[in-house]
């Protein structure tokens, strides 16, 4: 998948099955992880496909716990904000110039 030029990627991003229906997408979530490797590597799927089913996953957890309704947990864009309820210290090391 990182041999890929950006352009064959962005082509299949916007290809058809990615944008497919609600319904489409459920059954990609129920792909097992071997099989959705298989089908990137075939070229049918995008890459995104096990991150989406990753995050379905977190979701409903998070959702089961009732941690949307108090806040505690935001939908992030990305899979690390779901699944820590609070934000890390900050290293107060100050990073080196140069």
């Amino acid at each position: 998948m990182r041999s890929m030029s950006s352009s064959r990627r962005v082509s299949l991003a916007l290809s058809p099955e990615l944008l497919a229906a609600p319904d489409e997408r459920s059954k990609r979530l129920r792909m097992s992880r071997g099989d959705v490797i298989r089908q990137v590597l075939a070229g049918r799927i995008d890459a995104s496909a096990r991150r989406d089913q990753a995050l379905a996953k977190v979701e409903k957890r998070a959702q089961e716990h009732g941690l949307f309704e108090s806040g505690v947990v935001k939908r992030a864009p990305y899979l690390g904000a779901a699944v820590r309820a609070r934000p890390k210290p900050r290293s107060l090391a100050l990073p080196i110039p140069g």
